[in-house]
């Protein structure tokens, strides 16, 4: 079997694959940072924190740049080598499109913010399979990545599928925050609100793979302890197996089905090489596995719609602040969720991530003000100690497209736009803020309406549905298992199939529908 792809589709597929004995070539661009970065932050990889020199931890810190009108890419370690905007697949620069591939060991899941819900129901309306689907494999996925959270008014809606994930250790800021979603949950309850501990995929106790979480507040720069999950951390384990063995430095360009089985092209440092296998399993990321589809299947001129979650961020301010600072901001992922349901319409609703006070909102504050950190945080500890940052998402339903197309042959770019009204987006925006200020009683906060910024299509990165699962797949579609419609040994295996991407985080289920795929392909 060959997977296409070391990110979250492909290590998830991969690992099924290999549980059920099958032999697994991972092919994989696999870049990864430059030894002069991996060898200047070394020492606080391989050192405990009270040992960190605090020079070298500054400087981690400004790797990551702030600006209120851009959003700039969040490094790792100070590497950006996750991102490809160079590659083929890639959007172009002014185009107003913000997916961006990866061609990095791990995909994205390098930068990712380790978000963690499952879909609802509701939320798999119009798709041709059901949460009896992808239940057993979100409680497989917990299997081997971490969940941190706690039980709350969130299970309600969305499980804690393995049982009872353990909880980090809150600042006062977020325990002032969780505790007063608590206490509100009626009132939030009688709006259609439900709001608790944020899920995220961070290790509260060492294992094999990384250590726990120590506090130090540098989740958003690139964890140094390896406390947050990433694919890459699942691959080092997976190619340790006798039966899985790893490529790094191959880019594929091309497949061909056969009747005995897939041959697929992909180039090397040395040459074009070419491998047969009896099935292939495409995770290599919306954009890439929308190209490579396209290629492959001759289908240069035809246009497929990516579908998008619209991405928004903007501040919240809280009627009564606790004490912060960069020494105690500990972890600084999301620290809360809150959904915004609509019974009548659930693609009406929307998913808001909600962060406490980080590093990043000092150094913004001061780059606005044009004065020294230590001074703000001196003067403006009075907002920082309320300040909340928020990101949202929509339904794709309720949110503008992508069209791609390669334009100009099998060999061209992928040519990416954005489509749809940007004005109906930004209403059902002004619906999510204007239900947030109508809940500022239970919140004890309230939304920033100046500060809103809805994002370019894509920028969130939760897209998808370029080759939407149907039951009946037309041309350019796939079945139940991703396979295009007239292909039976190709399965694509990532976002790429998703028939709707719902407002909720998209990774978790990435990961459950790709193993979904490969059990299913072994039982049958």
């Amino acid at each position: 079997m060959i997977v296409v792809g070391s990110g979250p589709a492909g290590i998830a597929c991969a690992r099924a694959l290999a549980e059920r004995d099958y032999e697994v070539t991972v092919l994989d661009a696999g870049h990864g940072p430059d030894a002069a970065i991996v060898d200047k932050y070394a020492p606080l990889a391989e050192t405990d924190p009270e040992s960190w020199d605090p020079e070298l931890v500054g400087e981690l810190r400004s790797e990551f740049q702030v600006g209120h009108d851009e959003l700039p890419p969040k490094p790792v370690l100070g590497s950006l080598h996750p991102y490809a905007p160079g590659d083929p697949s890639a959007p172009d620069p002014g185009s107003g499109v913000g997916v961006t591939p990866s061609l990095g060991r791990g995909g994205l899941s390098a930068v990712w913010g380790a978000a963690m819900l499952p879909y609802r129901a509701s939320d798999l309306a119009g798709w041709p399979i059901g949460l009896d689907d992808l239940a057993p494999f979100y409680r497989s996925v917990l299997e081997f990545v971490p969940l941190a959270g706690r039980p709350d008014e969130l299970a309600a809606e969305f499980p804690l599928y393995d049982g009872g994930a353990r909880d980090l250790r809150p600042t006062r800021q977020v325990e002032s925050l969780l505790n007063d979603l608590r206490s509100s949950a009626s009132g939030l309850a009688v709006r259609n609100i439900v709001a608790g501990r944020a899920r995220i995929a961070v290790r509260s106790e060492d294992d094999a793979k990384g250590r726990a979480c120590r506090y130090v507040g540098l989740c958003l720069h690139g964890c140094p302890l390896g406390s947050i999950w990433s694919a890459e951390q699942e691959l080092a384990e997976l190619v340790a197996r006798p039966n899985v063995r790893y490529l790094p430095g191959s880019y594929v360009e091309r497949f061909e089905e056969r009747a005995t089985g897939v041959e697929v092209t992909f180039s090397t440092p040395s040459g074009i090489e070419r491998m047969s296998a009896e099935r292939l399993f495409v995770g290599a990321g919306v954009l890439p596995t929308t190209r490579l589809v396209l290629r492959s299947l001759d289908a240069a001129g035809e246009a497929v719609v990516l579908r998008d979650s619209q991405y928004y961020t903007f501040p919240m301010l809280r009627l009564r602040g606790a004490r912060v600072g960069v020494e105690s901001q500990g972890n600084t992922l999301a620290q809360a969720f809150v959904e915004l349901n609509d019974a009548a319409d659930p693609r009406r609703s929307a998913h808001v991530q909600v962060y406490g006070y980080s590093d990043l909102m000092l150094r913004e504050a001061a780059a606005m003000a044009r004065l020294p950190e230590a001074v703000v945080a001196r003067v403006a500890h009075p907002v920082l100690s309320r300040l909340l940052f928020c990101q949202g998402y929509l339904h794709s339903d309720r949110s503008r497209g992508i069209r791609a197309v390669l334009d100009g042959g099998p060999d061209a770019p992928l040519e990416l736009t954005p489509e749809g009204s940007s004005s109906a987006v930004a209403a059902d925006v002004d619906v999510v803020i204007s239900r947030l200020r109508g809940a500022a009683r239970e919140l004890k906060a309230i939304p920033l309406k100046r500060m809103l910024r809805v994002w370019e299509p894509g920028r969130g990165i939760h897209v998808g549905g370029s080759f939407p699962m149907s039951a009946e797949p037309s041309r350019l579609q796939s079945d139940l298992l991703g396979r295009p419609a007239g292909l039976s040994r190709v399965h694509l295996v990532d976002s790429s199939v998703f028939p709707t991407v719902p407002p909720t985080t998209i990774t978790y289920t990435v990961m459950a529908n790709a193993q979904r795929i490969a059990a299913r392909f072994a039982d049958d």
